[in-house]
């Protein structure tokens, strides 16, 4: 299980990596097709180009260079190379597959080859060497990984046929919205929505599984009961922020723990989806390519324009269906109200502190073993991280599951808030959860995602709003030895 955990995340990260040129085919694809641009060929040529081309190619170095660094990238590509010569429409699965082979090729043979090297023939050998590797690669992936692609890509596209023909499609929100809520939204739509839709969008122009996952309806209408129904101005401007990033700027992170807060929600998402996904398929709806992040922005780019009002419509669909049943949930208590959990420092693996003792100030402290004075003892991470601070070196690295959307856009909030307090010495950074530096002094992470970090021995805080100024002031208190 360990195994296929760390492969399906190796598969992610490859075509995370790979989403801006996915984005910028769908584009050109989108743009090509509206009535004012259809003189402008190039627009075509790139499109076609990026899908045929460019993407595979690139697909199979950075799995290349994963496995076996620069070179073994190098010998990737060009087995990649070797792949588009079939021609097939699965070159794009078997470009990652055979990248990954070369890589690995080329890294044990040039370990093995260094220790018999003459002096002097270090660069001829390690070309040869290159070479042979990309072309070996290149000849598995032609008689083996092709023909496995292009079965494995034929029964998941029939399924997906099947299921929209029996009407069963939209019902994919019962799964998709649960993953999502437990942040594997990353991984569910860049490790299977996304390849298998570019497929078939190089095949019939579009697909709909580019919206299953993007959708920003049902987190839209969660969101906006909970607003209507918070008492206090702040809650309602904090709630009002959140509804705008949700909707406008695609990052879905913002409403998890919400629905994390008060799993009853977890219907009302579920049923957003699936009368949007309806929608999408009643009406044709399709994108060209992937809507990353899922904003209404970039899906009304990705799609034709002649989808416009029904892509709208389908999300406003959505939006209204979660929203009226979390309004309906709330009117009936029973969970927490779709309050966010009480802020938690979480230790040093991640995991939330649950004994925690109230101290004279009426704050909660850690319970911890301390000394005379009651203050906890010992050579503790955040003792030392503050001394770098205050030593002028302190960084603090905002973490997410892919690096790119809620923890950039957190991290910028916080960088904020050291600009406007004028506080220096204090480095901030975004990062995904498997690329953690090893000279991070903190971590800051959401906070249903505080027990999915990996063990770093780092302190961690997390924060259950990423747009809750009040949780970043409580954090650079903390920081500062404050709090």
């Amino acid at each position: 299980m360990k195994t296929a955990g760390g492969i399906l995340k190796f598969y992610r990260e490859l075509i995370t990596e790979c989403i801006p040129l996915f984005v910028a085919a769908g584009l050109s694809a989108a743009l090509c097709s509206m009535a004012a641009l259809t003189d402008i060929s190039c627009l075509e040529q790139i499109s076609g180009g990026l899908y045929g081309l460019v993407i595979p190619v690139m697909a199979g170095y950075k799995s290349g260079k994963k496995c076996g660094g620069d070179a073994g990238g190098l010998a990737g590509a060009l087995a990649a190379s070797a792949v588009l010569m079939s021609g097939t429409v699965s070159a794009f699965t078997a470009s990652l597959l055979a990248g990954c082979c070369s890589g690995y090729i080329y890294k044990r043979g040039m370990e093995r080859l260094e220790r018999v090297i003459p002096s002097g023939f270090e660069m001829l050998t390690g070309n040869l060497h290159l070479a042979l590797s990309g072309m070996a690669g290149g000849l598995m992936a032609y008689y083996i990984f092709l023909p496995l692609a292009a079965c494995m890509e034929q029964v998941l596209a029939g399924g997906t046929a099947r299921m929209a023909e029996s009407g069963l499609l939209p019902w994919s929100s019962v799964l998709v919205e649960p993953l999502k809520i437990l942040f594997f939204n990353n991984w569910l739509n860049h490790g299977f929505l996304l390849p298998l839709g570019v497929e078939q969008a190089r095949a019939a122009g579009g697909s709909i599984l580019f919206l299953l996952e993007e959708n920003p309806g049902p987190g839209f209408g969660i969101l906006a009961a909970l607003a209507l129904s918070r008492p206090g101005v702040r809650l309602k401007r904090e709630m009002t922020s959140s509804l705008v990033i949700q909707m406008f700027g695609g990052i879905h992170e913002i409403y998890f723990p919400y629905v994390l807060a008060d799993l009853r929600l977890l219907a009302a998402a579920m049923a957003g989806g699936i009368a949007g996904n309806y929608c999408f398929m009643l009406t044709g709806c399709r994108l060209r390519g992937p809507a990353s992040p899922g904003s209404i922005i970039t899906i009304l780019l990705m799609s034709d324009s002649s989808h416009w009002i029904a892509l709208t419509a389908g999300i406003l669909v959505s939006a209204a269906v979660s929203f009226g049943l979390s309004w309906m949930i709330m009117e009936h208590p029973g969970g927490t109200d779709g309050k966010p959990v009480e802020k938690r420092r979480v230790g040093t693996d991640g995991k939330p502190v649950e004994n925690r003792s109230e101290g004279t100030d009426g704050k909660p402290v850690e319970s911890r073993p301390g000394g005379t004075d009651g203050k906890p003892v010992g050579n503790r991470p955040e003792e030392s991280a503050r001394g770098r601070w205050k030593a002028g070196t302190m960084k603090i690295y905002f973490v997410c599951d892919a690096g790119m959307g809620s923890s950039a856009m957190a991290s910028a909030l916080f960088k904020r808030k050291l600009k406007a307090e004028a506080i220096e010495g204090m480095e901030v950074f975004h990062v995904s959860a498997d690329r953690i530096p090893g000279d991070a002094d903190v971590l800051v992470c959401q906070q249903g995602f505080a027990s999915s970090l990996p063990h770093t021995g780092l302190p961690c805080f997390a924060v259950e709003n990423l747009t809750d100024m009040d949780a970043y002031t409580e954090l650079l208190e903390w920081l500062k030895g404050d709090g």
